[in-house]
């Protein structure tokens, strides 16, 4: 064969190699991602004196289904005035938020390692800035973030292990950060939340993180009336979620393979014994290099499902 096939052939295959082991490095899902740091970086490109003291981010659960967003930055500093009187700096600092990812912040988890951009971990819409007072305050809409069911309100958003939404670079046990130094969730009017996540201190109507705490990849929400029944409640809902993503692998991972596998069992042993008489050899039996064939490919399908990350 010409060399010069062989060497371009070569190239070929170690490209297509390094491009399926290619992919786009993982970033850190923040809540309020870029509040606090697009006013620092914006401060400090256009030379001005403006600190974050305090910040909290607040999301409100509706029954809707889309959750309103605030988030309230306390600033100081001898130029934290420019951004109620400036409308041309509160917008930099606007956009900046809304393009969230900023440099200046950096996350990891406990494993050790970190992260040099990161994302918005909530959908954004609508999303706007405006000062009140000394506080600059940030509102946007998360659309889709829970639904009712069974008399509560429940959001998955928080759950990784069912893999919904998940990128594919991402590490499915790699926790949520918060980009305040708290984050308060409230249910609708009149709830309470029913189950407490881990990390998490429920403060009457509230959910509450500090901001170095981590949400973990497990976390339901779940908000109702409360009450003696709120437990049972709680664990029902949450029961028919587990149950709406888990029974489908569920069932065409061991439930189909058992009927297929008794059924060509019973086949098997009302005609098979017939087949096996005198001078019969496994090696010449078609049909029994089939069913062996047909075993093994279901038992290896049944595997892969069940190894699959």
């Amino acid at each position: 064969m010409d060399r010069r096939r062989v060497a371009l052939a070569v190239v070929v295959v170690a490209v297509l190699a390094l491009a399926g082991c290619s992919r786009p490095p993982p970033e850190a899902e923040v809540v309020c991602d870029g509040c606090v740091g697009g006013i620092e970086e914006t401060a400090e490109e256009t030379n001005r004196s403006i600190t974050v003291e305090d910040s909290v981010t607040r999301v409100y659960l509706r029954d809707s289904g889309d959750a309103r967003v605030e988030a309230r930055m306390t600033l100081s500093g001898a130029d934290a005035d420019d951004l109620r009187v400036n409308d041309s700096l509160l917008a930099t600092v606007r956009e900046r938020i809304e393009a969230g990812g900023t440099e200046t912040e950096e996350y990891g988890d406990e494993s050790g390692y970190g992260y040099e951009r990161s994302r918005p971990a909530l959908p954004r819409a609508d999303l706007t800035a405006e000062t009140d007072g000394t506080e600059l305050v940030v509102t946007y809409t998360a659309e889709n973030l829970s639904h009712t069911g069974l008399g509560a309100t429940l959001s998955t958003h928080f759950f990784r292990a069912d893999g919904d939404n998940l990128p594919d670079e991402q590490d499915p046990d790699e926790p949520w950060h918060i980009g305040t130094d708290r984050l308060v969730v409230h249910g609708p009017d009149g709830t309470e939340p029913l189950v407490e996540p881990p990390d998490a201190t429920a403060e009457g109507s509230r959910l509450v993180w500090d901001g170095d705490d981590r949400i973990d990849t497990r976390t339901y929400l779940v908000y109702g009336n409360g009450g003696p029944g709120g437990g049972v409640q709680a664990r029902a809902a949450i029961g028919i979620e587990v149950f709406t993503w888990a029974a489908p692998p569920a069932f065409f991972g061991a439930i189909v393979p058992t009927a297929l596998l008794f059924g060509v069992t019973l086949l098997y042993g009302l005609y098979y014994p017939g087949r096996v008489e005198g001078s019969w050899r496994a090696r010449e039996d078609g049909l029994c290099w089939a069913s062996v064939g047909g075993t093994v490919t279901v038992l290896a399908a049944v595997a892969g499902m069940l190894v699959e990350p």
